[in-house]
């Protein structure tokens, strides 16, 4: 993993004669040497933690290119007279943090997490098909749109958590896991569209 701050990242290209860029093949050679073509970039605003951009990029030249996008959207660059003009920035935007991972990296992991995200993601693909799904909107959007969201999410979270083991069978309680790692991502989702 590659981190880094966004204002650091090399420029794409330039429109001005006086600017040279900095030699991006070089810096994208790199990347690809230590983390191999196919790569997860990943952007986070320091002052607001909750901010999170990500993109999986099939090339080093995609990765590069989208993060150099979100570099000009994010004010990551040196200001020049009409930047300074207009937004009134005379510094690059230095709040936002990079990571470049290799998106094919194979990891170990000790409690066969891997194979438990990817059946917690069957899970929550079945809940649309379920009956409370079909209709355009679900209950719980009505409820997030209400104001009571994480309210609702933390309430289903305790309930589920409480209840484990103690009705029904071993798989009635495998699935109240399920269900508390669900409203804890539905939760994580509210918690980032309010900050």
């Amino acid at each position: 993993m590659i981190e880094m701050n966004l204002a650091d990242v090399p420029s794409f290209c330039t429109y001005s004669t006086r600017v040279i860029p900095w030699d991006s093949a070089h810096w994208q050679d790199e990347l690809r040497n230590t983390l191999g073509e196919e790569v997860i970039v990943e952007v986070r605003n320091k002052v607001n933690p909750a901010f999170r951009q990500s993109h999986t990029c099939k090339s080093i030249e995609d990765a590069h290119n989208t993060l150099y996008k979100w570099k000009m959207l994010h004010g990551a660059t040196k200001p020049n007279k009409n930047t300074v003009k207009k937004e009134g920035r005379t510094a690059p935007n230095r709040d936002y943090e990079v990571k470049i991972m290799s998106a094919n990296k194979d990891i170990e992991y000790k409690f066969n997490e891997g194979a438990l995200i990817a059946e917690f993601k069957e899970y929550v693909d079945s809940t649309y098909g379920q009956h409370y799904a079909k209709d355009k909107f679900q209950a719980t959007e009505f409820i997030i749109d209400g104001g009571h969201g994480t309210g609702f999410c933390i309430g289903n979270v305790l309930k589920y958590a409480q209840r484990y083991g103690k009705k029904g069978t071993s798989a009635d309680a495998r699935k109240d896991l399920m269900k508390v790692l669900h409203y804890a991502l539905i939760g994580l989702h509210i918690h980032d569209q309010e900050t």
